[in-house]
Order: C-alpha cells, then sequence, then structure tokens
C-alpha cells in the first residue's frame, strides 16, 4: 500500500488552509516512518523557515490500495491542551 503524508495549517478558529505546507510524504511499499499523533509536536517548513506546530487532527483516507493520511498542525501556543488540574 503507498502512503501520502499531507501536513495542513490551521488558525486558531479556521478551516485549515486549502494547500499543503509542503510536498507530501510519500511511503511506498516496504518503506517505514513515524506519523505523529494528535497532541504531538512537529517542525515543518512554513512561510521559509521551519516552525514548530502541535497536531491537532489526523485522518486517513483509504483509497484501493492507497492511503493519504491528512494531518491538521497549528502553532502550540494558539492551541496548548491543559491538564484537568490548571
Amino acid at each position: 500500500m503507498r502512503y501520502d503524508v499531507m501536513f495542513k495549517f490551521r488558525e486558531a478558529g479556521h478551516f485549515p488552509e486549502e494547500h499543503p505546507l509542503d510536498e507530501p510524504i510519500v511511503l511506498e511499499k516496504g518503506e517505514a516512518a513515524l506519523i505523529p499523533d494528535v497532541g504531538d509536536q512537529v517542525t515543518c517548513p512554513y512561510g521559509g523557515h521551519a516552525t514548530d506546530f502541535n497536531v491537532l487532527s489526523r485522518r486517513f483516507s483509504y483509497h484501493d490500495h492507497h492511503c493519504t493520511v491528512h494531518i491538521e498542525v497549528g502553532h502550540p501556543h494558539a492551541h496548548a491542551v491543559l491538564s484537568p488540574t490548571e
């Protein structure tokens, strides 16, 4: 199965941008990669430089022998997750 991993930026209170942050990560049969989960921090190119983001959502779309992983990211300070004691 082929996997494409697409990162999209989402500003607080808005829909994700239509265009991905960069080219998708493409994994062919036999290749492996870690796919970030909701709450993880990632560094992606955005606006011409590397930027830290939080993973806000992760969705898998399957079509025949192809899977696209849609990962929405946002700025860490805008989407902080508070613990139940805070």
